[in-house]
């Protein structure tokens, strides 16, 4: 069967009617199914998520209480109904309602999606009253998701997730030849080497937003000085590049943020550095062209352009004195900081590359490196994309550890605090990771495709020879660089961090074992511990010279 890359997005804006003719021709409102042993006649019939009546849409959460509570509290993640109703109002969620004369019986949802980046049908729930169950029914309407996914173009897998203590719901999916995918979470090794069961699943994105500290998910750090600079009037722009220094100390630190990222992923280092100690820091934070609040021109993007970019900023901030500039770039923001570094040797104290290359190439297997290359283009759910996301950049033992983060408080200088003086947690660090993300994706001004495929394009086309590197560490001073990289780095691989160790001979090259790509969040302190120790390497320096 031919595959489209756009057969899911097809399905989802078909209307009801047109999505029953092409995929559920069997299933019309006069569907009919006969109890075996009352004789009694059920109809089936399929509605959408928004068109749910309201006397339905209670129903079919009073089934799911009744069935599946108990299950949910046992879990690690609980009952939790608020979350568990916006995912039943999901956009591209589909019901097929089973009535006995309009009193609902039973149901199950389904939505064609993404999962893991393959195109499937997705079963959200099914429940059935005591009296349905055991009469064939439930495999009936199995049978009709099954009939969809045929007639999808590219989709080979119906999924579900269910409670491994639902022993009976297990058997139920195994005597219809279902079995354990090799996605489903396999038990977690922590790094003390203690292993412990996975949770059935992520909470899913609506469990995210419902989540009572999710609006407090971006702190608000109140900046010393902010705005939005013209630069590149000579080379394409002028566009508009959006800034905030926190803090007024003299030692002034840059902070350079990588691919499809904004400037709040900072917010920890803000924190410490521009306002616990903003007396003796001055923190410049900023969007990269194409993300965030600054422009987001259609035109090619080079990580050199956008070291540029940051050349006239810092020069509209009068941060021009020679060994001023405390640099640290993560990713394709490290990148940006070897180009400047290139550019303005001079002009850095010290310079910090954390889980960064000089060129992207292929570290791993040919059909890895294809598959994740091509799976950048592949549209997702949002579920499915945060999850990734996380999986791309964090170790898996990290994202399921309790979240410790250390918060703004009322004795925060230069905090606003939420309406509840008190900024929230989260019960783990993937939640918190995707809260973060989530306040990112949702805001269609600030992040948008075009904007994220031409940074991606600039730092897939970044390149900085062994040559160009020697001059680099030459002119910057070797002892004044340091590189930074995590084993677990499955964005970056580690062999890229290696090279650039091998190539510069800094001052501190540091491989972290069991460690990601974003040391920022994953390993906060130990950033914060080895950033701190340029900053005074780089000011010890500058006195003696």
């Amino acid at each position: 069967m031919e595959v489209s890359s756009d057969s899911i997005d097809i399905a989802n804006t078909k209307t009801l009617d047109e999505f029953v003719h092409l995929y559920m021709p069997t299933c019309t409102a006069d569907s009919k199914w006969t109890h075996p042993t009352s004789k009694e006649e059920y109809t089936i019939s399929i509605q959408t998520a928004s068109g749910l009546c309201d006397e339905d849409f209670t129903a079919c959460f009073k089934l799911i209480e009744l069935t599946s509570s108990q299950d949910y509290k046992k879990s690690k993640d609980g009952w939790k109904p608020r979350s568990k109703r916006k995912e039943m109002k999901l956009l591209d969620l589909k019901y097929l309602l089973v009535k006995l004369n309009d009193s609902l019986e039973g149901f199950v949802s389904f939505m064609p999606t993404y999962e893991d980046d393959y195109p499937v049908i997705y079963t959200y729930e099914i429940h059935l009253t005591t009296t349905l169950r055991g009469t064939g029914l439930a495999s009936h309407l199995m049978k009709q998701l099954e009939k969809v996914a045929t007639r999808i173009p590219g989709i080979e897998k119906l999924m579900l997730t269910c409670f491994t203590s639902n022993e009976r719901a297990v058997q139920f999916y195994q005597k219809l030849g279902y079995s354990k995918d090799e996605y489903s979470p396999p038990p977690r090794q922590l790094r003390d080497g203690t292993k412990i069961e996975a949770p059935e699943s992520q909470p899913s994105v609506a469990e995210i937003l419902a989540h009572p500290s999710y609006k407090d998910t971006i702190w608000q750090l109140v900046p010393t000085q902010s705005g939005r600079l013209p630069v590149a009037k000579t080379r394409g722009g002028p566009l508009d590049i959006a800034w905030e220094v926190h803090g007024k100390g003299d030692i002034k630190l840059v902070w350079v943020m990588g691919l499809g990222t904004v400037m709040s992923a900072w917010q920890r280092q803000t924190l410490r550095y521009g306002h616990e100690q903003g007396e003796k820091f001055s923190s410049l934070i900023f969007d990269n062209r194409g993300m965030g609040d600054s422009d987001k021109p259609l035109l090619r993007y080079s990580t050199k352009e956008m070291a540029l970019d940051l050349i006239e900023l810092l020069d509209h901030l009068g941060w021009t004195k020679e060994r001023q500039l405390h640099i640290t770039g993560v990713s394709m923001g490290g990148m940006i900081a070897q180009e400047f570094a290139y550019l303005a040797p001079d002009r850095i104290a010290s310079l910090n590359l954390v889980s960064t290359a000089p060129w992207i190439e292929n570290t791993t297997t040919f059909v890895e490196n294809l598959r994740t290359r091509i799976n950048m283009f592949i549209p997702k759910s949002l579920d499915r994309s945060v999850t990734d996301a996380a999986r791309s950049l964090f170790a898996d033992s990290w994202l399921i550890q309790p979240d410790q983060t250390i918060v703004p408080t009322a004795a925060t200088p230069g905090v606003i605090l939420p309406p509840s003086g008190v900024y929230g947690m989260f019960d783990t660090n993937y939640e918190r990771f995707a809260a973060q993300e989530l306040t990112k994706r949702l805001d269609k001004e600030k992040f948008q495709k075009a904007g994220f495929m031409l940074q991606a394009i600039a730092a897939g086309w970044h390149h900085k020879s062994p040559a160009q590197l020697k001059e680099i560490a030459d002119k910057v001073g070797r002892e004044r660089i340091m590189v930074l990289h995590g084993t677990k780095d499955n964005m970056i691989t580690v062999p890229h961090g290696r090279k650039l160790i091998e190539m510069m001979q800094p001052g501190v090259g540091v491989i972290k074992e069991g460690t990601g790509h974003v040391f920022m969040l994953e390993e906060w302190d130990f950033h914060n511990e080895m950033v701190e120790k340029m900053f005074a390497t780089g000011e010890r320096l500058n006195k003696a010279s």
